[in-house]
């Protein structure tokens, strides 16, 4: 039995938090201690901490303070003018959890500056914690606008025992991209609880399309450029000239307000509904007629697995990164080139008028939740 934590910033709706509280859930079941440390309150994953698992949120400091305290007790003037988005201020706070729960390992999923934050709390602690990274994207394409970051980020990765990518693209991404020693990286995917996952999918859906006649185009993901729904959007109205749909996108982020106005822009205004983050988006990948993921790159995208998983037709950009991965290179559902809507919305098409693919459930089971938990065990106990 082992004493883990597992550090996130915050407990949002993206994939990376939803993984991470799963392997909490996973490794407690496991028989290992184990205690999530949180930096800001709330969220929309707040109330699903998992059975087994405990939970600390952090106090935040003041700026000033924060930043004197991480000076004296060892960290570099770029860590501490490092523009972190607030995060620093949680550093007095985390080095006294980190020093009070001696763990014996510590995973951290690196969103944003969360690693830069882990680094500098340990270094503040003076503790030799084994820390295990966990990189969900492409790293080439995350920060290849930002030289300086991309170097600051070579120096955290150069900290951590292991570095876990999502899937092999990633790992491949991580040796090129930070230098990190392939001996150094595992690849391990996002774990995928089929028998929960279908349970849900058999409730009722909240959205009044999803019973109507209509066939649903569904996209889920945060409201980011990454994500290309805007192409999404290109590509529904390609394919109401030939066949009624209707569009729904699950999530949230910044361009809502643009995706709603280009919405309009292409006649699509009542035909496209953006609910916002969704607690059970099963139910409606068991019941949309094909989902698409429209993304620029991606590291392992769990609504793939889940929406074929649900049984629900795929289409997803050949984008850098786990999609064609994901489905065996187009044996699992189609692969279209990025941002081409035409090749999109004739995919779209496809679907709905019923393609047959093969069934899925032989390729998930390497995401079988318990391998999965297994092979981070291993990570995390340096085994």
């Amino acid at each position: 039995m082992a004493h883990l934590g597992l550090f996130l910033p915050a407990l949002e709706g993206g994939g990376a938090e939803q993984v991470m509280l799963q392997l909490a859930g996973a490794l407690a079941d496991r028989g290992h201690v184990v205690r999530l440390v949180v930096a800001k309150p709330g969220g929309a994953l707040c109330g699903r901490i998992p059975e087994g698992a405990a939970v600390t949120t952090l106090k935040r400091t003041l700026s000033i303070a924060a930043r004197g305290y991480v000076l004296r007790h060892g960290a570099s003037w770029s860590q501490v003018l490092a523009p972190w988005a607030g995060l620093l201020d949680f550093t007095p706070a985390l080095a006294a959890e980190l020093d009070n729960a001696r763990f014996d390992a510590l995973l951290c999923s690196t969103i944003g500056a969360a690693a830069e934050l882990v680094v500098a709390a340990l270094q503040c602690a003076h503790l030799e914690t084994r820390l295990v990274l966990r990189e969900s994207n492409m790293m080439a394409a995350k920060w290849h606008h930002q030289p300086r970051r991309l170097r600051r980020m070579q120096q955290v990765y150069a900290r951590a025992d292991q570095v876990v990518a999502v899937s092999r693209s990633v790992a491949q991404g991580l040796t090129a991209t930070m230098g990190l020693a392939p001996e150094r990286i595992v690849a391990i995917p996002n774990p995928l609880d089929r028998t929960r996952l279908r349970e849900l999918s058999r409730q009722a859906a909240s959205h009044p399309w999803l019973a109507e006649d209509i066939p649903v185009v569904l996209g889920v993901g945060r409201l980011v450029p990454q994500k290309g729904f805007d192409m999404l959007l290109d590509a529904v109205a390609l394919v109401r000239r030939h066949m009624a749909v209707r569009l729904v996108i699950l999530g949230e982020g910044p361009q809502r307000a643009a995706l709603v106005d280009q919405a309009t822009r292409l006649g699509l205004g009542e035909l496209v509904s953006l609910p916002g983050f969704v607690a059970n988006p099963y139910a409606f990948m068991a019941r949309a007629g094909v989902m698409v993921l429209p993304s620029h790159y991606e590291g392992l995208p769990n609504c793939l697995l889940e929406a074929l998983a649900c049984g629900c037709p795929v289409v997803a950009t050949a984008s850098p990164g786990g999609s064609a991965e994901v489905l065996e290179q187009g044996a699992l559902g189609a692969l279209v080139p990025v941002g081409d809507a035409s090749a999109t919305a004739a995919a779209i098409l496809e679907a709905l008028h019923g393609a047959k693919r093969p069934a899925a459930d032989a390729a998930l089971g390497r995401y079988d939740i318990r391998a999965v938990a297994a092979a981070y065990e291993a990570v995390l106990l340096g085994a």
